[in-house]
């Protein structure tokens, strides 16, 4: 092998050559030139060419590489050469790329061939080509101004597009763009404070200028819209210079003008037994009606004041008769014919111009029903006995009983006049049982079931339905992507999920989409999953912990002076579905000590963590040195350094969530 090296790099053989082709079969040979002859020696064996021309001292003689006659894996011949082979899916461009895209590499065989491995900002690797991102939800192709709220950014290809993610005072956030806020002109009419003698002072902010009105106006003043006018009192509305003075009103109502308070009814009327007389209400005089209302059967008149009619009985209806200033109804004591019937003999009893009787017996030849005295006829009762087992109806009169066969004991069935055995043939239950479906048969006032079949739920067995017992299958079908097992009873089959087809998994009884779970760093999605491909909305933040479910955001604030005013832009705002608040200085912590698990993904989604000092809501506790007692911590992402800053100084934040 020294040897071949030496030739290799004496002779300018190829050595590349050498290492990747097939020389040494019987048919291949190499040809060997010197600089003092023409002729040609050839050998069909490289070791045997080696011995014959020894290495050293021949200065000056050369050898003309070799043929490959086939070539290793990976490698090509190529004009009798082994040339290595480009793997065309990792190296699918012909042509050298655009370089604004991404990172890309190259393979130089018979052709060089190229291949992305990393794509820029606004580009995406898909078989190792870049691709244009899409932005969506990113309304402006140019960037908007900053003094209405905080911008974001979004490449796609060579463009850039933008929108708001949080809007100041005076502009509203929608579909991220902000829109300024408008304040409407009747309930804010002053353009500057009125100030609070008239009133309560309320205030609303637009996109350019503070507007002021007044939300509710002190006693002597009148509310109008936004303004407060001084109350002008009408004494003719409000005659009296005392509360005690409006009696009889609905409601007596107060007027100040100034410190002078007077007092009348106003509009509000006046109450039962008062009637109005201009603005004042004067009780009312009943000159001796003093019933509440008519009593029942009575004739009144009456008299109305004041909404409130009172009565006076005069006298009282028919079946009533008068008591003082009560009509009492008449009571007839079993007496309720209005006239005695024919061939009756009555007794009466009179009350309030009416008189009813009582029937008490009837005339000869007739007999007493009721309130009838009927002639008599014996209506289909022929027989002079009841049979054997038979239930009768009988009817006497003038001294005779005839009967007549209604129906028959138990076990016996009327036939005409007669009561004859029953035979069953095989009905044999006293009754159906619950919930089973019978053929019957019925004799003598007796019916026997035949048990057929069992209702839904139910399985015969014998006479007897009993019900199903499902074991755990509650089911009424498999649901989709779903693999259960079944029980059938009574005509019913239900089911119990076992598992669910690949790609899914079991949610309570039904089979949904496998989503990936959340691990420190991965992305959080609008709807509470880290799975992109299982996401609904737009990724809201970056997973810290996802245990305690705490998330940290994707773009970072700038600036602020304070922690108070950091945490007024923070606390209580809702995005994404998730409220969010300015970090602990605990939780910030353990937020840098994951910085290198997280900013990837804020390189690819949103502002990446710089090491810079970010704002806590923890308050510093130790001495303030010479300035007042004014500092507030802050972390520092780079080495976690914690050190306090006064609240007058300018410093970044960004805001946390758990979802």
């Amino acid at each position: 092998m020294k040897k071949i090296s030496y030739l290799c790099s004496t002779y300018l053989i190829s050595c590349a050559t050498l290492a990747h082709a097939n020389i040494f079969s019987p048919d291949t040979h190499l040809s060997v030139y010197t600089k003092s002859t023409t002729s040609v020696a050839e050998s069909s064996d490289f070791i045997k060419l080696a011995a014959v021309y020894p290495l050293s001292g021949n200065g000056g003689m050369t050898f003309k590489a070799p043929k490959a006659t086939s070539c290793a894996a990976g490698y090509e011949s190529y004009n009798g050469k082994c040339i290595k082979k480009c793997d065309r899916s990792v190296y699918p461009l012909a042509s050298k790329p655009d370089s604004t895209k991404g990172t890309y590499t190259s393979c130089a065989g018979v052709t060089t061939y190229y291949g992305y491995t990393s794509c820029n900002t606004g580009w995406v690797l898909k078989d190792h080509k870049c691709v244009e991102s899409v932005c969506s939800g990113y309304p402006y192709d140019e960037q908007p101004s900053s003094s209405h709220g905080t911008v974001i950014s979004c490449k796609a290809g060579e463009k850039t597009y933008y929108k708001y993610t949080f809007c100041n005072n005076g502009w509203n956030l929608s579909s991220g763009t902000c829109v300024p806020q408008s304040c409407s002109a009747s309930d804010y009419p002053y353009q500057s404070d009125p100030g609070n003698t008239a009133g309560t002072v309320v205030s609303c902010k637009t996109a350019t200028a503070t507007l002021y009105g007044y939300g509710a106006c002190n006693i002597g003043w009148n509310k109008t819209n936004g303004y407060c006018n001084k109350n002008i009192c009408d004494t003719t509305v409000y005659p009296y210079t005392s509360k005690g003075q409006a009696v009889g009103c609905n409601n007596r109502q107060e007027c100040r003008s100034g410190l002078d308070s007077y007092f009348g009814c106003g509009n509000g009327g006046c109450q039962d037994s008062y009637y109005a007389s201009g603005t004042q209400c004067i009780a009312c005089t009943w000159n001796g009606y003093i019933l509440t209302s008519c009593p029942t059967g009575g004739i009144c008149t009456d008299n109305t004041c004041g909404n409130v009619k009172k009565y006076y009985v005069t006298n009282c209806n028919s079946n009533y008769y008068k008591s003082g200033d009560t009509c009492i109804a008449c009571t007839w004591n079993g007496y309720t014919l209005t006239s005695c019937p024919s061939n009756g003999v009555c007794a009466n009893s009179a009350c309030g111009g009416t008189t009813k009787y009582s029937l008490t017996s009837c005339a000869s030849g007739y007999e007493k029903s009721g309130n009838s005295c009927n002639a008599c006829t014996w209506n289909g009762y022929t027989l002079t006995s009841c049979p054997s087992y038979g239930i009768c109806a009988n009817s006497t009169c003038g001294g005779t009983t005839k009967y007549s066969l209604t129906s028959c004991a138990s076990g016996y069935e009327k036939s005409g006049n007669s009561c004859n055995a029953c035979t069953w043939n095989g009905y044999t239950l006293t009754s159906c049982p619950s919930y089973g479906t019978c053929a019957n048969s019925a004799c003598g006032g007796t019916t026997k079931y035949s048990l057929t079949s069992c209702a839904s739920g139910y399985e015969k067995s014998g006479n007897s339905c009993n019900a199903c017992t499902w074991n755990g299958y509650t089911l009424t079908s498999c649901p989709s992507y779903g693999i259960c097992a079944n029980s059938t009873c009574g005509g019913t089959t239900k089911y119990s999920l076992t598992s669910c087809a690949s790609g899914y998994e079991i949610s309570g009884a039904s089979c949904v989409v496998a989503c990936s779970s959340c691990s420190v760093g991965s992305v959080l999605y609008a709807g509470g999953t880290c799975d992109a491909s299982c996401a609904s909305g737009e990724a809201v933040g970056v997973v810290i912990d996802p245990n305690s479910r705490f998330i940290y955001a994707l773009i970072e604030f700038d600036g602020e002076r304070g922690v108070s005013s950091a945490e007024e832009r923070c606390h209580g705002k809702t995005w994404g579905g998730y409220t969010w608040r300015l970090p602990t200085l605990s939780e910030s912590t353990t937020i840098m000590n994951n910085i290198s698990a997280i900013q990837g993904s804020l390189n690819n989604v949103g502002t990446p963590v710089s090491d810079r000092g970010y704002w806590t809501s923890t308050e510093y506790s130790g001495s303030c040195g010479s300035e007042p007692c004014n500092y507030d911590y802050h972390v520092l992402s780079a080495n976690h350094a914690q050190s306090p800053a006064y609240r007058s100084q300018g410093k970044p934040f960004r805001c946390v969530a758990n979802y």
